[in-house]
């Protein structure tokens, strides 16, 4: 799988034209606080979160497919770890 994204707009560090590709089925991002982890998944989602009433310009592709806003879900770690033990 390949998810390409490009940035249509100046978004905090990220110039306008800002492009990048994740490829596989399952990739992890690390980095040190402050390194633009969650500003790449804000893109991804076209979620602005200094003005959360307005839509990133951005447009998102997988696998050569264009990917609307409403088809992207986002869950925490937290959200997702349910214990077994109950």
């Amino acid at each position: 799988m390949k998810l390409t994204v490009k940035l249509n707009q100046l978004y905090k560090s990220f110039e306008q034209g800002f492009q990048f590709e994740l490829n596989g089925s399952l990739v992890l991002l690390s980095g040190v606080n402050g390194g633009g982890k969650s500003q790449l998944f804000e893109i991804i989602r076209r979620k602005n979160s200094i003005q959360p009433q307005n839509e990133l310009a951005a447009e998102v592709f997988l696998d050569g497919n264009s990917v609307s806003r409403g088809m992207i879900g986002h869950r925490s770690f937290k959200e997702n770890i349910k214990p077994t033990w109950f």
